[in-house]
């Protein structure tokens, strides 16, 4: 299922035998499941044929004003790449000198969130793709009377800028590094020694915050926390004098230097309620001043959150009513039935054809030496030169999203044709647009799992009750 890597992860052509089978028991034997269950046609969609998916699609925001999606192009995403991207650097970095499986599943995701974060920031800055969506909100709008839900979402949003680079950077996220989470730990030790928690919190706190100081000796958390404030000076807004003071090279080192964090002996001490209340160490000082700023962004953004949900509902309702209902909502993870029709598209200056053989996986294998993440093992080495021209993925038309990955893909007669598993890196702005040209859904081809049954795996029995003998 993950053969190409990240490379190939969102392309197309695409040459994954992404499935799995299960065996459904009941009371200890095997489900009968004789009444309602897709028959398996080992034949597959053929180009031009009209297919449907079944499954339960994650989230979309078509239903986003203008404002928003220019809020989250400008505000939203960039931060979450930009620190994704330097996670992912650090984990490369970490895996070249001790590699794990462990630690290739944790870069491939963090490289998979990149690339479909980075796509649907790419369809914001499509101005066809964005022309579309300002028209269309310009013809419904023209059609509404009443209050301007609109004007009033842009001004919420205007609002919310000037804390983006606080909500996003200044959480106790993992992106966020261990000395910023550690930061909030000890504003959490101040904060309910202030609050006269009970005693035992206090001293269960006071634990975890000595326990967590060896973080403040970590080359790397150092640098990730210089990296951190750097993107904080780049991305704050003007008016945020929080930061005066704050940064340059070697900042973090300078700051646990001047601390007495450091020092195991004076740990202690420092951490008594009456230090702690004067705050007069720097670490203090600036746990106290970030989780501050902190706060502050998570209380703006949480006390406008359920007028701005009221907003988008009024909005989506209007949408919806304008469009005489045919405008899907939003997915939810709730079940749904997308049609669409088997076809190819035109792809890097030439055309993708609706599907891909075996003959193209062992292409990839020898044309790249081998080597990973194209390496195959020594079972698919020789094979049978009846496997070659097997199909083993095709796109198709339908409009999927994350949530629709093992959804059935079934044919005009209830067929199970395919395995949906992908969409191409086209279809990546479906988050908040659809764009039947060149958006695609990938597919596991029924004939691809059959072949590889058969002339792979030589699992004679699974295919013959797969078939139906």
């Amino acid at each position: 299922g993950f053969y190409g890597g990240d490379p190939d992860n969102f392309t197309y052509p695409r040459y994954n035998l992404d499935c799995t089978f299960w065996r459904a028991y009941e009371n200890g034997q095997p489900a009968n499941t004789a009444a309602n269950y897709y028959k398996f046609n080992p034949e597959g969609a053929a180009e031009g044929d009209p297919v449907f998916v079944i499954g339960n699609p994650g989230s979309t925001e078509r239903y986003r004003t203008v404002a928003q999606l220019k809020y989250d192009r400008d505000h939203r995403y960039n931060i979450r790449v930009e620190s994704m991207k330097e996670m992912h650097d650090e984990l490369m970095t970490e895996y070249e000198s001790n590699p794990s499986p462990e630690l290739l599943d944790e870069i491939f995701g963090l490289s998979n969130g990149i690339k479909a974060i980075s796509g649907i920031v790419k369809g914001l800055h499509d101005p066809v793709l964005m022309g579309r969506k300002e028209k269309m909100e310009q013809q419904v709008r023209a059609k509404h009377t009443g209050e301007d839900y609109w004007a009033s979402l842009e001004k919420s949003y205007g609002e919310l800028q000037d804390y983006s680079s606080e909500i996003n950077l200044l959480s106790p996220s993992p992106l966020n590094g261990g000395v910023m989470s550690y930061l909030h730990q000890i504003n959490g030790l101040k904060s309910m020694v202030a609050g006269g928690a009970p005693q035992a919190d206090i001293d269960q706190q006071k634990q975890v915050v000595m326990d967590g100081a060896s973080i403040l000796s970590d080359k790397k958390e150092l640098m990730k926390f210089d990296n951190l404030i750097s993107k904080l000076q780049k991305y704050a807004s003007p008016g945020d004098k929080y930061l005066k003071g704050i940064g340059g090279a070697g900042f973090a080192s300078k700051l646990i230097a001047d601390s007495k964090f450091g020092d195991a002996k004076k740990l202690g001490k420092l951490l008594s309620p009456k230090k702690l209340a004067k705050g007069k160490d720097p670490l203090i000082k600036m746990a106290e001043t970030l989780t501050g700023e902190y706060a502050s962004a998570a209380n703006q953004f949480r006390s406008s959150g359920a007028q701005r949900r009221n907003l988008e509902a009024k909005v989506s309702n209007v949408v919806f009513q304008v469009h005489d209902g045919k405008l899907p909502p939003d997915a939810t993870f709730t079940l749904r039935i997308a049609d669409g029709v088997v076809k190819g598209y035109n792809y890097n200056g030439t055309k993708a054809p609706y599907k891909t053989t075996y003959f193209g996986l062992y292409d990839r294998h020898y044309s790249n030496n081998g080597e990973f993440p194209w390496s195959l093992p020594d079972k698919w080495k020789n094979p049978p030169v009846e496997l070659l021209d097997e199909p083993i993925n095709f796109v198709s038309t339908n409009d999927i999203i994350g949530g629709n990955s093992g959804s059935a893909i079934i044919n005009a007669k209830g067929e199970a044709v395919g395995l949906v598993f992908d969409g191409n890196i086209e279809s990546l702005p479906g988050n908040f647009i659809f764009e039947p040209t060149v958006n695609r859904t990938v597919s596991v081809h029924a004939g691809g799992i059959a072949g590889a049954l058969r002339y792979i795996y030589k699992a004679d029995r699974l295919l013959s009750e797969l078939l139906g003998n």
